[in-house]
């Protein structure tokens, strides 16, 4: 079934009415009275509904069933970004990562950062498609950029893994409530950064590739390695 989103979902909710921008996908994708589709709030509620009204402004649901947590991972997946000169690669990165399970996102103001910020109504609404488009019912918390120091020292992952040319190979471990991965941005992390972050005991070096990889590519291939022995609901 296909999803939408609807942000004001409630267990107790009887009747949805979709206008607007969801409503014009349904009536792209010829969705016809009868048809059942999933609609998520985005904070782990997902409905089955069905079609039982249309008009030019909007379609009418009826809730059948209600799921929590539907599609979501068992741990916290988090990803460290270092923020890229380019907004469209960046984008890329961060929609690919809410594909593989992303829950938390940490835009990185790094030493090679060309960049200091991020747009971040340009990425809700990235969130929100991606959940929809692979069936999630919780968007990604998107937090304020901040340096690897900071974030390092929040102290908040049983995992921390890093994408680099020179680390060893990733070994999967199953029962990880929280694993933060982190990826440099163009350039990769300094030589401070690297200094710091191997000055961590229970900081990991994952290497993904017989060769370097655009910070992307690393993105994607970091959250592919460690979702391995991620489970879900």
């Amino acid at each position: 079934m296909d999803c939408f989103y609807y942000k004001n979902l409630e267990p107790t909710t009887k009747g949805i009415i979709l206008h607007d921008a969801e409503s014009k996908h349904l009536r792209a994708l010829r969705c016809d009275i009868g048809v059942r589709i999933l609609i998520t709030n985005g904070s782990g509620l997902t409905a089955e509904c069905k079609i039982i009204s249309i008009d030019k402004q909007s379609h009418e649901l009826h809730p059948e069933k209600f799921y929590n947590n539907l599609g979501e991972p068992a741990g916290r997946i988090a990803l460290g970004l270092g923020i890229m000169d380019s907004s469209e690669r960046q984008e890329f990165a961060f929609e690919k990562a809410i594909e593989f399970g992303l829950t938390d996102y940490y835009p990185l103001i790094c030493d090679f950062s060309q960049r200091k910020n991020v747009n971040i109504i340009r990425l809700e609404a990235k969130a929100i498609a991606a959940m929809k488009q692979c069936c999630r019912s919780r968007l990604p918390v998107i937090h304020p950029p901040l340096t690897i120091e900071e974030l390092i020292r929040l102290q908040e992952f049983f995992r921390i893994v890093v994408a680099d040319a020179e680390g060893s190979q990733f070994y999967p471990k199953s029962n990880t409530d929280s694993i933060l991965a982190l990826v440099g941005p163009e350039g990769g992390f300094s030589s401070n950064e690297l200094k710091f972050l191997k000055s961590k005991k229970n900081i990991e070096f994952c290497k993904l590739a017989p060769r370097r990889l655009r910070t992307e590519t690393a993105a994607v291939g970091i959250m592919s390695v460690i979702t391995m022995d991620t489970s879900t609901d």
